[in-house]
């Protein structure tokens, strides 16, 4: 019940409501990208584990930096466009995956690359809509909200998760991936289309999300 009435809030808002349509496709898209990644850098291209671990750890450095950056992010170029270019260097990050052709330095570069740009642009992301999205929503109405945009987002990664098995075998693990970053791409151009993209800070938002007065 949570879920249907946070669902009901998101639909009243527009705000809210464009937010949600990028999360159904970049949650897609991570879900198809994330499904196949391991198979394909390790089969495809025959990275070792302990390389890929190495790589990895450049990640979380880079998701620690995009996190400590997201507020002079949203300072600089305005909320909404913040947003917008994390997802988008999310998306295309994706794309260097499916660029390398083996377990070469050219190959490594691409994965870094990836794991530069992409877990940085994401969290960066991720840190902005999560504060924009609790600061214009009611306390009152805020679990509601937030239930409702995580069963979204893990709903349509297990989807995306489920169709990158069929999508790999029957059009190939390249092209899945390619897929995938494209669907996150999809999810930043929708953002920019939004208004959202216009906000410039949470602070211009003065309209918020209320919850419905419940019967007593």
């Amino acid at each position: 019940r949570e879920a249907i009435e946070g669902l009901r809030l998101v639909a009243d808002d527009a705000r809210l409501r464009a937010i949600a349509v990028a999360t159904v496709l970049y949650s897609l898209g991570l879900g198809a990208f994330g499904g196949v990644y391991m198979i394909f850098v390790t089969r495809t291209l025959g990275f070792d584990p302990i390389v890929l671990g190495v790589i990895f750890g450049i990640g979380g450095i880079s998701s620690l930096a995009g996190a400590l950056l997201a507020g002079r992010a949203a300072d600089t170029f305005g909320l909404g466009r913040a947003m917008a270019a994390g997802l988008l260097a999310m998306g295309i990050s994706q794309l260097f995956i499916p660029l390398a052709q083996g377990a070469t330095v050219a190959g490594a570069v691409f994965l870094i690359a990836q794991q530069i740009s992409g877990d940085g642009g994401f969290t960066s992301y991720d840190v902005n809509q999560v504060s924009f999205r609790q600061s214009i929503t009611r306390e009152s109405a805020l679990g509601r909200v937030n239930s409702c945009f995580r069963i979204t987002e893990l709903g349509f990664v297990l989807a995306g998760t489920l169709l990158s098995g069929l999508a790999g075998q029957y059009i190939g693990l390249r092209e899945t991936l390619f897929a995938g970053g494209a669907l996150v791409i999809a999810s930043a151009v929708a953002l920019a289309l939004s208004p959202v993209f216009g906000i410039k800070s949470i602070a211009s938002e003065i309209t918020p999300v209320d919850a419905p007065a419940r019967a007593t």
